[in-house]
C-alpha cells in the first residue's frame, strides 16, 4: 500500500504540465529516498508540512516557467537541483534532516536568484533608460545646431569645432544639468556669440565690441 501511495504521490506531482521535463526527471530520482521515509514515517501522507513533500513542492515551484530550451547541465537551477538529489539519495540513510537541511538551501538559493535577478533587470532598467536619455541630448543638440548653422556660412575651422567638439559637450550638459539650467543656457549663448565673432563687423561699434569680446571668448572655449 505504501509503495503505491508513493507512486500516486508522484504521479499527481509529475502530472504537472506547468513543471518541464528535466525537472521532472530529477523529481522522479526522489521516489525511492521517499518510499524510504514513507515506510518509517506514516504521517508523510497527511503531513503537508512534512520537509520531505514541502522540498518537492519547493523545487516544482522554482521550476514553474524555467526555460528548458537552454542546455540543461549549465543551469543553476538544474545544476543546483540536481546536486541536492544527488545529496539526498547518498545521505538519507545517515541523515535524517537532509530533507530540512536541503529546503533550505534551495530556499536561500531561489532568494538569491531573485536578488540577482533584480539587480539585473533594475541595472537594464537603468542602462535603456540611459540610452533614452542620451538619444533625447543628441537629437536635442542636433536640432539646436543645426536651426542656428543651417543658413549660414562660417569658417571651416569654426564648424568643424562646434559639429565634431562643442557638440559632444553640449550633450554632456544637457543629460548632466537639463535645458532649464544656467549651464546650458551659458553653452548655447557661446555658440551665438562665436558665430557673431565669426562674420565680419562693418561697423565702428561692432568691431570695438568683437575686439573687446575676443579674449572673453577665448578663455570661456577654454574653460
Amino acid at each position: 500500500d505504501v509503495i503505491n501511495l508513493v507512486a500516486m504521490f508522484f504521479d499527481f506531482v509529475l502530472d504537472d504540465r506547468n513543471l518541464p521535463v528535466p525537472i521532472q526527471a530529477l523529481i522522479s530520482r526522489l521516489q525511492i529516498p521517499i518510499l524510504k521515509v514513507a515506510l518509517k514515517d506514516k504521517s508523510f501522507f497527511n503531513h503537508a508540512g512534512h520537509p520531505a513533500r514541502k522540498l518537492i513542492n519547493a523545487i516544482a515551484d522554482a521550476s514553474i516557467g524555467w526555460d528548458e530550451s537552454e542546455q540543461p547541465k549549465k543551469d543553476k537551477l538544474y545544476t543546483k537541483i540536481f546536486e541536492i538529489i544527488q545529496s539526498i539519495n547518498e545521505q538519507y540513510a545517515d541523515n535524517e534532516q537532509i530533507f530540512s537541511e536541503k529546503l533550505t538551501e534551495l530556499q536561500q538559493f531561489t532568494e538569491q536568484e531573485q536578488h540577482r535577478t533584480s539587480l539585473v533587470e533594475r541595472r537594464t532598467s537603468q542602462a535603456v533608460e540611459g540610452q533614452a536619455r542620451t538619444q533625447q541630448a543628441k537629437s536635442a543638440v542636433q536640432h539646436l545646431l543645426f536651426s542656428k548653422l543651417e543658413r549660414l556660412e562660417l569658417p571651416a575651422a569654426i564648424s568643424e569645432f562646434l559639429i565634431n567638439q562643442w557638440q559632444q559637450l553640449l550633450v554632456l550638459i544637457h543629460l548632466k544639468h537639463g535645458e532649464d539650467s544656467p549651464e546650458w543656457l551659458e553653452a548655447v549663448q557661446l555658440v551665438d556669440d562665436l558665430v557673431w565673432a565669426a562674420h565680419r563687423q562693418g561697423d565702428a561699434k561692432s568691431q570695438q565690441c568683437l575686439g573687446k569680446m575676443k579674449p572673453e571668448l577665448l578663455q570661456r572655449l577654454a574653460s
